[in-house]
């Protein structure tokens, strides 16, 4: 893994930024996981903890759903791995990018590691976003 290669050299980051899913990896290290932690979740990781369908939008809407999943079984899988759900709590800056698949709108969140008092799921919104 690239995080237990980096250590190994003796490399320490001031930072990270990840977009999408790399986000909550990106969360799990500003928080302090360390290369072995990560490897856990991941080996750890299956597809049930992440997906849970929304049966009524996809009987209902099919293909034309915005989203035939539900969010809450990954917003509480993140909330099980990501030692830190509070941006104080993070031990190094995050920077964290994504986009809204139904209107394509992007948005950039930051903490600077050890201050801030918002929680992971309503980081400070840089772009204006108004969330």
């Amino acid at each position: 893994m690239a995080l237990g290669r980096l250590r190994q050299l003796g490399l320490r980051s001031l930072g990270w930024s990840a977009a999408p899913f790399g986000a909550v990896v990106g969360a799990c290290i500003a928080s302090g996981m360390d290369a072995d932690g990560m490897a856990r979740v991941a080996q750890g990781l299956r597809n049930a903890d992440i997906i849970r369908l929304n049966r009524r939008a996809a009987w209902i809407s099919g293909i034309k759903a915005v989203s035939v999943f539900r969010g809450d079984a990954l917003r509480d899988y993140i909330k099980r791995i990501v030692p830190a759900w509070e941006w104080s709590e993070l031990r190094f800056p995050l920077l964290a990018n994504a986009v809204e698949l139904e209107t394509g709108r992007g948005h950039r969140r930051s903490s600077r590691g050890r201050g801030g008092d918002r929680k992971l799921g309503t980081p400070r919104c840089d772009d204006g976003c108004g969330s």
